[in-house]
């Protein structure tokens, strides 16, 4: 059984929609030991979970993750950017149901999800591979063919992705969101919050825009790294690099997504940019779509962060060319 003592800081926005007991009407409060159903996501008091045996909507299991009902906090299928995280070094951040601060989602892929991307997606991996080694074992001994053992051997190794990759072709076909192009583990911005999912959006782990504390991009040039930086939490980053994935052709594009999510901030978004027409762009972002940027240029980036040594870049830089 999955159950979870309710804290005022880690869990108030589950607290904050005055959730109830449904069979005692008792109101759900800060240091109540709780447990989700994994049939109908209901939530239970541990207490009343036991008094009914430990059964829901016909089955017994709980959820290993609290469940987000709110609606302010849906993640939705408006991709508005996306780039593959196997080169985002910095970004430790895991599509699982654990991470702090993010809700987690899995879009259903069917019959059987449960045991290829669901719950007992583990537990099915470790059944089939023992079940697998022991009955091959057994009959590597009885026929004493080592063709035969490594055979068995790479079949047990590949069955099981196979049978997954099967179920993925299978979902796949029926996508028509902005996950379809998306082929591997990807970071993604929204209108509403930042993510990453793994291929196809299977699994999700999602930040809500009201969880950011700050936005920086830089893109300054030589010594400089071309990054933007995401801030939530306490001092926690999110650091995408641009560098190597951006060519000024579709810079604009990726601006134009900062503009959207900038609209449902709290705050604006910090830019730090060298180049005049990219200045431009955003400024026109601005005007056209209201967007929440505060621009500042290389120099106005040096002056403020260098002071007295500012006076020198010009020479120090032309000894670098």
């Amino acid at each position: 059984m999955n159950s979870y003592i309710l804290q005022v800081e880690e869990h108030k926005t589950l607290l904050a929609q005055n959730r109830i007991d449904p069979i005692t009407g008792d109101k759900i409060s800060e240091g109540d030991e709780v447990v989700f159903c994994a049939g109908c996501k209901s939530i239970f008091l541990k207490d009343t979970w036991e008094y009914l045996g430990g059964k829901h909507c016909n089955q017994t299991n709980t959820l290993k993750y609290i469940p987000v009902s709110s609606a302010k906090l849906k993640l939705g299928n408006d991709i508005l950017y996306y780039q593959p995280t196997k080169n985002i070094k910095s970004t430790e951040v895991e599509i699982t149901p654990l991470m702090k601060n993010w809700v987690y989602k899995e879009n259903d892929t069917g019959k059987f999800h449960k045991y290829f991307f669901g719950e007992e997606e583990l537990n099915l991996k470790a059944t089939f591979y023992i079940i697998s080694f022991i009955v091959f074992l057994i009959l590597n001994i009885t026929l004493k063919n080592a063709l035969f053992f490594l055979l068995s051997l790479i079949f047990v190794m590949g069955f099981y992705p196979f049978l997954k990759d099967l179920k993925i072709g299978s979902y796949k076909k029926n996508l028509t969101n902005g996950y379809k192009n998306i082929t591997e583990q990807s970071f993604l911005i929204k209108p509403n919050g930042i993510a990453v999912c793994s291929a196809y959006g299977i699994k999700e782990v999602f930040l809500h825009s009201e969880k950011l504390t700050a936005i920086t991009l830089s893109d300054l040039g030589i010594f400089f790294k071309s990054e933007v930086v995401f801030e939530y939490g306490n001092d926690k980053r999110i650091r995408i690099p641009l560098a190597n994935h951006l060519s000024d052709g579709n810079f604009s594009y990726f601006l134009k997504a900062l503009a959207k999510l900038s609209i449902g901030l709290d705050f604006p978004i910090m830019l730090y940019i060298k180049d005049e027409e990219k200045i431009k762009y955003a400024n026109q972002l601005i005007e056209e779509m209201k967007a929440k940027f505060t621009i500042e240029s290389r120099d106005e980036y040096l002056r403020k962060n260098y002071g007295y040594l500012y006076n020198y870049a010009n020479k120090i830089q032309k000894l670098f060319y």
